[in-house]
């Protein structure tokens, strides 16, 4: 009896464990049920659709830098990738041997990548789209074909540090590209596509697609044609001179357009994480130099608007030797007696010195700050310094003197040509710009209006700086950057520069500068050119007035409006004609010209040539341009010489068009030209339809605006 109760109680107690365990299943399952269902819908819902759908991000397109003119500077281009997933492959070893054919790589080495332990790997990086049509058509079973954009810049070294460039997510990091990236990077769409179980898209089956928004256009105020001229020449002198580097800043100092901006050692856009990235930096603003006599004219700006001297008065100017507080000054040649005009003309440090000692320390200050040297100048560009100018508190005594010299005083070469550009335009100190305009398909960019920041100097002031600048070139220290027919104003300076291992300044290292700017009456173009540490030689009026002069020289091919053949240069034309055999007195730059159109130009002229070696295009010559030759001078040539395996291009025709359309058509089809006179093209050399090596030079003649016979030889 006792053992049939203790049965049933056992039976009882098992039901009860059995209904308490079958409570809490269900407990648990509705709760895991609320909880997936209800409170993480949303996740397991994701989660679920993760498994049979896949979401592209749609890349947006970025947006077009252009030139004032709207040629291209940096553009997008279509690019493809190729991968492929070798747990789809059905036989490795033939595929290997079909992708080494097409990819030209080795075939054991495309075999021991697919046995490696990755599921997925790249075949190759940004190819084309004929490479990858062949791929396609193997019809290889696991091969990825993914389509990107890669950034462009068709000119490659043209504006570098202005242009800047982008990374592999093409995300802006130097330069315009970074400074307006939200502007040009745009947004990126998405796309949702269903799978099957192996990760293959689904046919006929489609959901909404959240379409990209294209990054908006930029236009530069820049030139792009200016900004090609003034690099060579540039790059030309830092060679010539043995230099560091140089800058040059050009600028319409009407409005404050910068119509080019240009750094050497510059670097290719297109290889921009391979070179040094101390050649990214924009030099132009990030960077600070005394400037020597180029600061001169602040000075006399202040003295001439402020009353405190007279021009017809006369200075000392001791032989060219002056000692105040146990410093002596010297000039570059001992003067006496000197006029206001002539101190400036021939850039007389003791007359500057002595002129800085009338004048308050509060003046002077005012002026240099009114300027804007001490301030950003608020360019659109990362970067920028407000370089050094001191509070007169700071001041010692000498401090005046030597910023009469350009010395205790540090400038852009930005401040400096706003700077000069103030003198220019009427005494307005003018913001910088680089944006002409930013949107969505620029068609018409309107004109840029000036933003000005302050009224500096009065009208009548600004025109007697503008003549005593004029003189400076006219028959002073600027004379080497002298073109005859256009009246330019200007200054020469010449400075020591700082030794940064050690006090005081370097003996042996200068900063050579020459600004100026033309047409005198009314300025519409100004240059700041800088070159830094030149070693052959290292006055201003010998190193940067030149390359000014080339530089100018060369514009006026391609824009001759300033230009006014004067009475001399067409007596001189005239009187050529009736002579049997042409002159040529000074030799012209031949380089990146065709050796056989330069031999047969020389010839013309009865001078002999040689080549030193064998090649189509002159990287060098002697003697140098600008030589002075006569009837038994030789001139030999260095050449290029392609590389047999160069690409062939094929010059198409621009004959009948302008300049810039001539440029757009040539650099499309990589290869580059060399422009003689203005206007439209009347003929090219090679003509259209012939195969050339990629990088080749066409030679362009232009028909002039004004008769030839106006126009010097070169």
């Amino acid at each position: 009896m006792i053992q049939k109760k203790h049965n049933r109680f056992q039976d009882q107690r098992r039901m009860n464990l059995f209904v308490i365990g079958v409570l809490i299943f269900w407990t648990i399952l509705i709760f895991r049920l609320v909880h997936i269902q209800i409170i993480n819908k949303r996740k397991f819902v994701d989660m679920g659709v993760s498994q049979y759908t896949q979401t592209h991000e749609l890349e947006s397109a970025r947006g077009i830098i252009y030139d004032r003119h709207l040629n291209c500077l940096a553009v997008n281009q279509s690019v493809y990738s190729i991968g492929v997933d070798v747990t789809k492959l059905l036989d490795a070893g033939q595929v290997a041997r079909v992708l080494s054919r097409h990819l030209k790589r080795n075939e054991k080495a495309i075999l021991r990548d697919f046995k490696s332990n990755r599921n997925f790997i790249w075949l190759a990086r940004e190819v084309d789209e004929g490479l990858v049509e062949k791929i396609k058509n193997e019809k290889i079973q696991g091969i990825h074909i993914l389509k990107e954009s890669r950034r462009l810049y068709p000119y490659k070294n043209v504006a570098s540090q202005l242009i800047g460039f982008t990374n592999v997510d093409e995300s802006g990091l130097s330069g315009i590209e970074y400074a307006f990236n939200n502007e040009l990077q745009g947004k990126a769409g998405k796309a949702v596509v269903q799978q099957d179980a192996l990760g293959e898209k689904m046919p006929g089956i489609s959901y909404s697609v959240e379409k990209p928004t294209a990054g908006k256009d930029v236009v530069l105020t820049i030139d792009y044609l200016y900004q090609s001229i003034v690099e060579e020449e540039l790059r030309h002198s830092v060679q010539a001179f043995g230099a560091d580097g140089g800058i040059v800043v050009m600028l319409n100092p009407q409005t404050g357009e910068i119509l080019s901006l240009a750094c050497e050692p510059s670097f290719d856009c297109n290889q921009a994480r391979s070179s040094a990235p101390d050649l990214w930096r924009n030099r132009a603003i990030t960077d600070v130099f005394e400037p020597g006599s180029t600061f001169k004219p602040i000075l006399l700006a202040a003295i001439i608007q402020e009353k405190l001297k007279n021009l017809d008065d006369i200075v000392f100017c001791e032989n060219g030797q002056y000692k105040v507080y146990d410093q002596v000054y010297r000039d570059h040649k001992p003067y006496g007696n000197l006029n206001i005009p002539d101190i400036l003309v021939h850039s007389s440090n003791i007359g500057m010195a002595k002129l800085s000692r009338q004048v308050k320390s509060s003046i002077f200050y005012q002026y240099a700050r009114d300027f804007g040297f001490g301030n950003l100048t608020n360019i659109a560009l990362g970067g920028e310094i407000p370089g050094e100018l001191k509070h007169p508190v700071h001041w010692s005594e000498t401090t005046p003197i030597a910023m009469s010299m350009g010395y205790e005083v540090a400038v852009t070469p930005l401040q400096l040509a706003l700077a000069y550009a103030t003198i220019a335009n009427g005494g307005k100190l003018l913001a910088p710009q680089i944006i002409r305009q930013i949107g969505e398909k620029v068609k018409n960019p309107g004109e840029v209006k000036p933003r000005v920041i302050r009224q500096v100097l009065t009208a009548a002031t600004s025109k007697t700086l503008r003549d005593l600048l004029e003189q400076v070139v006219s028959r002073g220290t600027g004379k080497k950057a002298e073109v005859e027919g256009l009246r330019i104003c200007g200054k020469t300076g010449t400075a020591h520069k700082y030794a940064t291992d050690s006090k005081g300044y370097s003996p042996n290292e200068f900063l050579a500068s020459f600004v100026g700017f033309f047409p005198a009456d009314k300025p519409e173009i100004l240059l700041c050119v800088m070159i830094d540490n030149p070693r052959t030689t290292y006055w201003g009026a010998e190193v940067a007035a030149p390359t000014f002069k080339r530089i100018v020289q060369r514009l006026l091919n391609v824009d001759n409006r300033f230009w006014m053949p004067t009475q001399k240069m067409m007596l001189a034309s005239q009187g050529q004609k009736k002579n049997d055999q042409a002159r040529l007195a000074e030799l012209p730059d031949f380089t990146n010209r065709n050796w056989k159109n330069s031999q047969e130009f020389l010839k013309h002229f009865g001078i002999e040539t040689r080549s030193l070696n064998e090649g189509q295009i002159i990287i060098g010559q002697e003697p140098p341009s600008g030589a002075k030759i006569t009837g038994d001078t030789e001139v030999k040539f260095t050449l290029f010489q392609f590389k047999e395996d160069s690409a062939d291009c094929v010059t198409p025709k621009v004959v009948g068009l302008s300049v810039r359309e001539a440029l757009n058509r040539l650099t499309l089809a990589n290869i580059q030209a060399k422009i003689q006179g203005s206007g439209k093209v009347v003929r090219q050399e090679p003509g259209p339809g012939v195969k050339v090596k990629a990088g080749a030079f066409c030679q362009l003649d232009c028909r002039a605006t004004i008769q030839p016979e106006m126009f010097p030889s070169w």
